[in-house]
């Protein structure tokens, strides 16, 4: 006879297939007299409940059995557990926490004190990789070594000491076993499953909840079948990590709903982690109960990040009434990206023969029937959006824009969608926009303004009742009160040096406004890209004081893991849980120095608490696999890592920042205990980062670094510098020449090769104007050496200097550099103070040439902007598109200075690599200015441009 299984009505036994084989196998070896009871929640002290796998009742003692389905490399050492290079928390210690509350529960029957509990962590497969300490063979079995184990307890040292059989049903009595079912969910990383909604062969959706702070997300995960070929497994792999990949490539973005981050679970599943929205989908929501006001909101919302989502690259194609969620003010958020096009991506997602086979959930177009589904298919869904949302008609105003995006034709479909979005909120009256001088609610008198955005301006306004100075954030939209208050509510409490204080948030003159203290000083940024890099007794300190503030700000993480490991107290749990939150978009841009106080940081726009599922921040500063939960503090501490390697060495840890991909490398030049932070700190992996800021501020504490804070400049000098940039920016030379001290000499410096430059650029024609931005080639120079685009040191040759002057007098230096060995590339120079988006091509933006024999070939990579305000990065572009970022034919500039052929790399140079689509531009080895008019048109004017829109 064999071992019998025990069940209670109402337990379905093991809730995932690791159980399942670990309780059949050990039915089928374990003699009669055995007892098994899978899936149970055991009543322990103080009414709390511990879950158990299986507990096991044999002739000789219990066995609380906890199953691990873990696949590839595990490592199970006496005090560390890592699965696949993770560590996780070791279940052995997991399990005989688990034991003990039992025999604690049992302990309180004196004829029980001496049962013996024995816990014991049972592998229900073979891992690829087991590497098992000798002190945990004992504790940890694998599923062929189960069986022996329990039925032989000597043969891992226990005593054998029969049960008597009363005293065994005293114990299952006591315990209450098989009275309450465990409730049925499998475990996901961090994630633990509550509901299974839907399974189609080996992929699964499930309701989850993250088991640290308790955010609700969707999971979509894949089960591998181990006979497949891996060609198979990789084009499965491929196609559920697109949505992630389109998340990750759109960035933060008010109307974006998709996912950010995948990962592998224990048993080899690959997990997607989506964020649910609290709103209906548009399916599920009656269209007659939103106003007109609502409905444009709706159609202005999509437009806008389809427009978004053209400018990166990306096609929507299956948008229908199930992915497009709507709040009852018209407030929308788009998700399905699972069959997006993206234009640097390879491989197709569907074939034009499958589109019918995904059923008829989305506005399919006339190209879904056959043919290449692209961006125009996007925009026939935004005509059927506006029809579903005005079923009787839409107002006269988007009526001729629904009947021309709704063509049969792709090439026909007009207007654009951000022209669309537009369309849609022209209606609604125009506020008149604040000014200088102008005084608000008849209380604030604005002064300069500090910042604007797409959704809000900041102004430096005087209150004319206190006296005191601050900053006010006047929002652009009716419906901004819910961003608002999210602000608001992060700051009210708070009282700390690093955290900007709050003020009031209300209704000013009809805008919503929120006021806080006015922070008078640079951000970090500046300093970053005026030094180049700091000494580490500046950047420590800093990134110390910054820390700390996030401490108050954050949940306790900590307590919150150990409420968990206890199992004893569920109320509290709650209650740390709902405390704190996350600030979402910690950059440079966002930290203030202030003379006398430090590091202040500001703008919590994104930040989230748990739940919340708002999508931020900044692409530079997210780690590579940035999770949805809105108060975990990872995303905070990973950019403060970043910027603590930024502000010592002057570079970003990773080879690609936007978002951030690539080699991970900690300067050598960091002190080694210093990069060994930093390097845990900005690690790859979630698991392996720092799981609170206090943990971090540790680690940097024992360094026993000096306190030096960075040199701040005093308010004199800070209005002095103003002033100065203020008569540069209007060419008055001898006027900043006259502000300057004497002994100032390199901002002497700056004025007058400005000024030599600025007047030089007056005596000579432009290369070539467009729309009021101008190329001039003002000067060549021989150099030494220089390090090209790759890093490389090269020299001796030449450097032409180029001004480019903006429609502003915005005023910046290209540099075109060209060595004896042919090496040639364009840079930005000195950006003489002007601001974004010109002066990003003071740090980046570089353009690199390739010569062979006397060809040079031209990659024309154009800029873009990005998720960050203001900042910008490259991205592939068609000469079609490249005509529409820079306003002109490209082509035909190009072909002015010594292009001779425009097109594909496969089409001008015949390569048939994975590049074979860029476009690009060649020319002969000697032509002079091609290079740098090549870097004007797909750098400077796509940039200026964009700024205008």
């Amino acid at each position: 006879m064999t071992a019998r299984i025990v069940l209670a009505p109402g337990n379905p036994g093991p809730v995932n297939d690791g159980e399942r084989r670990v309780l059949e196998r050990l039915t089928a070896e374990l003699p009669d007299g055995f007892e098994l009871h899978p899936n149970l929640q055991v009543t322990v002290g103080h009414g709390g409940l511990t879950e158990t796998d299986i507990i096991v009742f044999g002739p000789d003692c219990m066995w609380v059995i906890e199953v691990k389905d873990l696949a590839g490399e595990v490592v199970v050492g006496q005090h560390d557990f890592v699965v696949n290079g993770e560590p996780r928390p070791h279940p052995v210690s997991t399990t005989r926490l688990k034991a003990q509350k039992i025999k604690s529960r049992l302990a309180v029957h004196p004829d029980l004190t001496k049962v013996w509990i024995q816990p014991l962590v049972v592998l229900a497969r073979t891992p690829r990789t087991l590497r098992l300490d000798p002190t945990m063979t004992k504790h940890v079995v694998t599923i062929d070594r189960a069986a022996q184990v329990i039925g032989n307890p000597s043969s891992i040292g226990l005593l054998e000491d029969k049960l008597p059989t009363s005293t065994r049903e005293l114990a299952k009595s006591r315990l209450a076993l098989g009275t309450q079912a465990r409730t049925p969910r499998s475990r996901f990383g961090a994630y633990l499953a509550e509901e299974k909604l839907s399974e189609n062969g080996p992929l699964r959706w499930w309701r989850a909840r993250h088991e640290v702070f308790a955010t609700e997300v969707l999971l979509e995960v894949l089960t591998f079948d181990a006979l497949a070929d891996a060609e198979t497994k990789s084009r499965r792999r491929e196609a559920l990590l697109r949505a992630a990949r389109v998340g990750r490539l759109l960035g933060a973005h008010p109307n974006l709903l998709a996912p950010e981050t995948a990962f592998t679970a224990d048993d080899g599943s690959l997990v997607v982690v989506h964020p649910i929205s609290p709103n209906p989908t548009l399916a599920a929501t009656d269209v007659e109960e939103l106003d007109d006001a609502a409905k444009r909101r709706v159609v202005a919302g999509v437009a806008r990040l389809l427009a978004h989502c053209e400018r990166r690259g990306v096609a929507h194609r299956t948008l229908g009434p199930g992915v497009v969620h709507v709040a009852p003010n018209g407030t929308s958020r788009v998700a399905g990206f699972a069959h997006a096009r993206v234009d640097r991506a390879p491989g197709a997602t569907v074939a034009p023969s499958d589109w019918s086979a995904l059923g008829g959930d989305f506005w399919m177009a006339p190209e879904h029937l056959g043919g290449d589904v692209e961006h125009p298919a996007d925009l026939f869904a935004l005509g059927k959006l506006i029809e579903a949302l005005w079923p009787d008609g839409p107002p006269a105003d988007l009526a001729d824009a629904t009947t021309s995006l709704t063509v049969a034709k792709p090439a026909d479909r007009k207007p654009s969608a951000a022209e669309v979005s537009a369309l849609a909120v022209r209606a609604e009256p125009v506020k008149p926009q604040p000014t200088a001088g102008a005084t608000v609610a008849g209380r604030f008198a604005l002064g300069r303004r500090l910042g604007s955005g797409a959704h809000a301006t900041v102004w430096q306004a005087s209150d004319v009742v206190t006296g005191h100075q601050v900053a006010i954030k006047l929002f652009e939209s009716d419906d901004a009160g819910d961003q608002l208050v999210r602000e608001y509510d992060a700051l009210l409490d708070l009282d700390h040096d690093a955290i900007v204080k709050v003020r009031d948030a209300t209704k000013l003159d009809d805008r919503w406004a929120l006021v806080t203290e006015f922070l008078d000083g640079p951000d970090l940024r500046a300093v970053m890209v005026e030094r180049g890099a700091v000494d580490v007794e500046e950047g420590v300190p800093l990134a110390l004081r910054l820390l700390d503030g996030l401490r108050h700000l954050h949940p306790d993480t900590d307590e919150i893991e150990r409420l968990i490991a206890a199992d004893d107290d569920a109320e509290r749990l709650a209650r740390v849980r709902s405390k704190g939150f996350a600030h979402r978009d910690v950059k440079p841009e966002n930290i203030i120095l202030v003379e006398g106080r430090g590091p202040v940081l500001v703008d919590f726009g994104l930040a989230s608490r748990p739940g919340d599922g708002v999508s931020g921040g900044t692409a530079a500063y997210r780690p590579p696999d940035v999770v949805p939960d809105g108060s975990d503090p990872d995303v905070d501490l990973f950019a403060v890592g970043v910027i603590l390697h930024e502000l010592v060495t002057g570079r970003h840890p990773y080879s690609g920042r936007d978002p951030v991909t690539g080699d991970f490398d900690v300067s050598g030049d960091i002190p080694p205990a210093l990069a060994s932070v930093i390097e845990r700190a900005c690690a790859p992996k979630h698991a392996d980062r720092f799981v609170s800021a206090s943990h971090f501020i540790d680690e940097l504490a024992v360094l026993g670094i000096d306190d030096r804070p960075l040199p701040e400049p005093s308010l004199d000098i800070v209005d002095q510098l103003r002033q100065i940039e203020n008569a540069i920016a209007d060419h008055r030379w001898d006027d900043a020449l006259e502000l300057c001290p004497e002994d100032w000499d390199s901002v002497r410096d700056r004025i007058e090769r400005r000024r030599g430059l600025d007047e030089g650029a007056e005596e000579r024609t432009p290369l070539i104007d467009v729309d009021g931005v101008s190329l001039t080639h003002v000067g060549q120079r021989p150099f030494a050496t220089a390090k090209d685009t790759g890093g490389n040191e090269t020299g001796p040759g030449v450097v032409d200097t180029y001004l480019v002057r903006g429609r502003a007098n915005e005023i910046i230096e290209v540099l075109q550099y060209r060595s004896a060995d042919s090496t040639t590339w364009v840079q930005g120079g000195d950006t003489f103070q002007t601001g974004m988006p010109l002066e990003r091509l003071g740090h980046g933006l570089r353009l690199s040439t390739s010569v062979d024999g006397d060809r040079m070939l031209i990659e024309l990579r154009v800029a873009r902007f990005t998720n960050d305000e203001g900042w910008s990065n490259l991205f592939q572009a068609s000469v079609a598109e490249l005509n529409e970022a820079a306003g002109t034919d490209v082509a035909a500039i190009l072909t002015r200075f010594g292009g001779e052929q425009v097109g594909t790399r496969e089409e001008v140079a015949g390569e048939t690599g994975r590049r074979r689509n860029y476009a690009c531009v060649v020319g002969h080895a000697d032509a002079e200015h091609l290079p740098a008019v090549a870097h004007f048109v797909t750098r400077v004017l796509p940039l200026t441009r964009e700024d205008d829109r």
